[in-house]
């Protein structure tokens, strides 16, 4: 009976255990990602490609945690070669 016990709680706890971290997981990129388009939108871009004074487009990547964002981690000019990777 413990056996049956041990292997039942193995079979439903590691499903569940992994469908619990998938959900974190999820909840965080999330969250994340909410920090980092109002951060955009503060900063007055809708995006994190924006035009600077000179209207030439910068990427900013910035660093984002669950409570918020940490800083920029670079704010350079929008190479040509990323235009080009997406369709």
């Amino acid at each position: 009976m413990p056996l049956m016990l041990l292997i039942l709680v193995f079979v439903i706890g590691v499903p569940v255990l992994l469908y619990m971290a998938w959900l974190v997981h999820r909840g965080l990129g999330r969250l994340c990602v909410g920090h980092a388009r109002r951060f955009a939108a503060r900063d007055g871009s809708r995006s994190l490609s924006r035009l600077d004074a000179q209207k030439q487009r910068r990427l900013i990547l910035p660093s984002v945690w669950p409570f918020g964002v940490r800083g920029t981690v670079s704010d350079e000019v929008h190479p040509e070669s990323y235009d080009g990777e997406w369709p």
